[in-house]
């Protein structure tokens, strides 16, 4: 809970497709790691930088701290912390 507000939490498992691509010289193609963070870092309506993480974060969550994104609150009075990890094609 986020000053007793609900905290959804949620990981997103980006494998490429249309909101993971990038604009090349060559047309469009896979960003590279960290592409969709950044684009969703840069977004106010999907992060609030100037929320504080910390509180909110388990011993899991804080190893990641770096990767963690914060919506602003909903409209149902919520925030979500997500996080999103690029697949990494074996």
């Amino acid at each position: 809970r986020a000053g007793g507000m609900p905290m959804r939490r949620v990981l997103v498992l980006n494998c490429g497709g249309t909101i993971g691509m990038q604009d090349t010289a060559h047309g469009y193609a896979c960003g590279p790691p960290g592409f969709l963070s950044g684009i969703c870092r840069s977004v106010p309506m999907i992060h609030d930088p100037a929320f504080d993480l910390a509180p909110h974060l388990d011993a899991v969550d804080a190893a990641s701290r770096g990767d963690m994104l914060v919506t602003p609150v909903g409209e149902f009075g919520t925030r979500t912390l997500f996080r999103i990890v690029d697949y990494d094609p074996l």
